[in-house]
C-alpha cells in the first residue's frame, strides 16, 4: 500500500504473509520498491518471524518492521509506528 498522510508524507506499507520466517532474500526484494517510492515512512508488516538480518536490512534502510502471528496484534503496533516516525520527520 502506499499513500499520504493528511501532511502530505510517503508512507509505504508491504505486508508479507507467509508460513516460514522471512529471510534477507525477502526483504532485499522488497528494498528496491521501497526505494523506487521514496516515502517518509516505510513498514513492513509480517505474520511469520523475521530473520535478524531481514531485521538489520531493513533497519539499514529505515524499513520499520511489525511482525506478529496475531492478527489483533498488527494495527496497535503499526500505529504506534506511524506516530513514532511521524514524529521524527516533522
Amino acid at each position: 500500500m502506499y499513500g499520504f498522510n493528511k501532511s502530505g508524507k510517503k508512507i509505504f506499507i508491504f505486508i508479507k504473509k507467509s508460513s516460514q520466517v522471512i529471510d534477507n532474500s525477502e526483504i532485499n526484494s522488497k528494498i528496491i520498491q521501497v526505494l523506487d517510492t521514496s516515502p517518509d515512512i516505510a513498514i513492513l508488516i509480517g505474520f511469520a518471524d523475521m530473520s535478524e538480518k531481514a531485521k538489520s536490512i531493513a533497519s539499514s534502510y529505515n524499513i520499520s518492521i511489525v511482525s506478529s502471528q496475531d492478527p489483533n496484534g498488527i494495527v496497535p503496533s503499526v500505529e504506534e509506528v506511524l506516530d513514532n516516525q511521524i514524529e521524527k520527520i516533522k
